[in-house]
């Protein structure tokens, strides 16, 4: 079971519940809509239950959640960034004269970047791109200037 909460701008914006079987979910619980939702109907909740979980989230989770969110954003957590070190390599074939380019970004943080490729100034094509994994590989090309 994993209960969440988001905080924008110091108001609450999300409170859920979520729970997994198997790697997958299969019931969740936004408690600011109290709405469940499952996708296997035994774990659908009675009017009780639903009454004790709104309960729960009211008392417990909620107020625990946002004072260590707060307590987070005090302190400055998650708050860092850090650029992304990059590595580019070029190899051409010799029989062909092709050039393949490869780049990998590693040691970024937050884990979500986007990496765009130039050529010339230009961004590189996706069709011109094989691969994938947190790299960006073109296929081969002709020699780049």
């Amino acid at each position: 079971m994993l209960c969440s909460c988001r905080l924008d701008n110091g108001s609450l914006t999300q409170l859920y519940l979520l729970d997994g079987y198997n790697g997958e979910e299969v019931n969740s619980y936004d408690a600011l809509k109290q709405k469940q939702n499952t996708s296997i109907q035994g774990l659908m909740w009675n009017e009780e239950r639903l009454e004790i979980i709104k309960i729960h989230f009211k008392d417990i989770y909620q107020p625990l959640c946002e004072k260590t969110l707060r307590r987070y954003i005090q302190k400055g957590v998650g708050m860092r960034k850090e650029r992304p070190r990059v590595r580019v390599t070029q190899r051409t074939e010799a029989h062909s004269g092709k050039t393949q380019v490869s780049c990998l970004a590693t040691g970024f943080y937050p884990r979500r970047i986007n990496v765009t490729l130039l050529r010339d100034g230009r961004p590189v094509p996706d069709q011109e791109f094989a691969g994938g994994g947190g790299r960006c590989c073109p296929t081969e090309t002709g020699p780049t200037s």
